[in-house]
C-alpha cells in the first residue's frame, strides 16, 4: 500500500509538470498565432488599397480579390471574424471586425495584442489595439481551463478573467465612478433588437377547455419555445413531444412531464414551481391561463419556435425593432435611434 501511494504521488507530480509544460507550450503557440493573424491583417489592408487603386482606373482586380479571399479565409480559421463588403457598408469600405472591434477598415488596421495576466502566472490574454483594458490580478476570479476535443485533437486554453469596465449609464458625469457623459462616444459597433411589452403586468390566455396541445399528427409541429420575461428575469420555455406525452423544460435545467394533452394547468404548475419569485400563474374557472409579475413589472412573452404563445393569446403584439450602433454613437444618439424606430412604425408606442 505504501509503495502504491508513492507511485501515485510520483505519477501526479509528473502529470502536474506535464500540464505546466503543456500550458507553456500553448502560450508560445499563441504568440505565433497572433503574429500570423497580425500579418494577415496587414496583407488584407494592403490588398484593399491596391484593389481600390485598380478599380479607380477602370481595371479588373479579380486576382487581387482572390488573394484577399484566401487571406480572409485563413484569418477566419484563427479568430472569429465578421466581414462586411463595400456593398454592405454606407462608406464603401471593406471591413473585418472581431466581436464588434474593427480590425480592418479599407487600408487602416488594428492589431491583436498579447497582454500578460499577472494573476494567471503571466499567461497571455489576447486584446485588440486601441481597445485595451486592465485585467484584475485577483486569482479568485481568474481560471485557466485546458480542454481536449479528441475527435479533432484540438487543444485550447480558456482564460476567464474579470475586467474593469466602464459603466454605461445615463446620468450626471461624476455622480458615480466611471459613468460616461450621455454625449460621449461609446466606441461600440453592432446591433440589438427591442420589443416593447404590450400586455401590462398580467397576461391572460384564450379559453382552452379541451387542452392547449393535443397529441400532434404526423405533419404537425412537435416542438415549441417561447421567452418569458419580467424586469431583469427571463427564461426560455420549451414544449416537446416525446412520443407519448408533452414535456416542458427551460434553459435553466428545469423540466415537467405533462400528459398526452398539454393543458393550461401544466403550464401554470411549471411556472409556479420554478419561477415563484418572479411570477404568479393561475388557471381560471373558465380554463384560461393567467401569468402575473409578482412585483408588478411588465410581462413579456415572445414566441421563439412555433407559435404556441400566439395561439394562446399571450404573446406580445408590439413590433420588434433593430437598432444599429456605430462607434461614434453616444447614449443620447442610441436613445434617439430607439425613439425614432418606434415612432416611425404603425401600431407601436410613440413613447417607448
Amino acid at each position: 500500500m505504501i509503495q502504491s501511494t508513492k507511485n501515485l504521488t510520483v505519477f501526479l507530480d509528473q502529470l502536474a509538470r506535464n500540464y505546466d509544460q503543456y500550458r507553456t507550450s500553448l502560450n508560445q503557440d499563441l504568440e505565433s498565432l497572433v503574429t500570423e493573424a497580425n500579418s494577415l491583417i496587414d496583407q488584407i489592408a494592403a490588398l484593399n488599397e491596391k484593389i481600390s487603386q485598380v478599380k479607380a482606373v477602370g481595371g479588373n482586380p479579380n486576382d487581387l480579390l482572390d488573394r484577399r479571399d484566401l487571406l480572409v479565409e485563413r484569418l477566419s480559421e484563427l479568430i472569429d471574424i465578421s466581414v462586411s463588403t463595400p456593398i454592405q457598408e454606407e462608406d464603401g469600405d471593406y471591413k473585418i471586425d472581431l466581436h464588434g472591434k474593427i480590425l480592418v477598415q479599407g487600408s487602416q488596421t488594428r492589431h491583436l495584442v498579447l497582454v500578460p495576466i499577472p494573476g494567471n502566472d503571466g499567461f497571455y490574454d489576447v486584446q485588440v489595439e486601441d481597445n485595451l483594458f486592465d485585467p484584475v490580478d485577483n486569482t479568485d476570479v481568474i481560471l485557466a481551463a485546458i480542454e481536449q476535443r479528441a475527435l479533432k485533437a484540438i487543444h485550447s486554453v480558456i482564460v476567464h478573467r474579470l475586467a474593469s469596465e466602464t459603466a454605461w449609464k445615463v446620468g450626471t458625469p461624476g455622480s458615480l465612478p466611471n459613468v460616461v457623459s450621455p454625449d460621449q462616444e461609446l466606441n461600440l459597433h453592432g446591433s440589438f433588437s427591442l420589443q416593447v411589452s404590450s400586455g401590462g403586468v398580467v397576461k391572460t390566455s384564450h379559453q382552452f377547455s379541451g387542452g392547449v396541445l393535443p397529441p400532434p399528427g404526423s405533419d404537425e409541429p412537435q416542438e415549441y419555445s417561447f421567452r418569458l420575461a419580467a424586469d431583469g428575469f427571463e427564461s426560455v420555455i420549451s414544449i416537446n413531444w416525446n412520443g407519448t406525452g408533452w414535456k416542458i423544460s427551460d434553459n435553466m435545467g428545469n423540466s415537467w412531464t405533462a400528459s398526452s394533452t398539454l393543458d393550461v394547468q401544466d403550464l401554470s404548475d411549471f411556472i409556479n414551481t420554478n419561477y415563484s419569485s418572479y411570477f404568479d400563474a393561475a388557471t381560471t374557472s373558465d380554463d384560461r391561463l393567467t401569468i402575473e409579475s409578482s412585483d408588478k413589472h411588465l410581462v413579456s412573452i415572445v414566441d421563439i419556435k412555433g407559435d404556441l404563445a400566439g395561439k394562446m393569446g399571450i404573446a406580445d403584439s408590439a413590433k420588434v425593432v433593430t437598432i444599429n450602433v456605430e462607434e461614434e454613437d453616444s447614449l443620447t444618439a442610441i436613445a434617439n435611434k430607439i425613439n425614432g424606430a418606434y415612432m416611425s412604425g404603425d401600431g407601436a408606442p410613440s413613447k417607448p
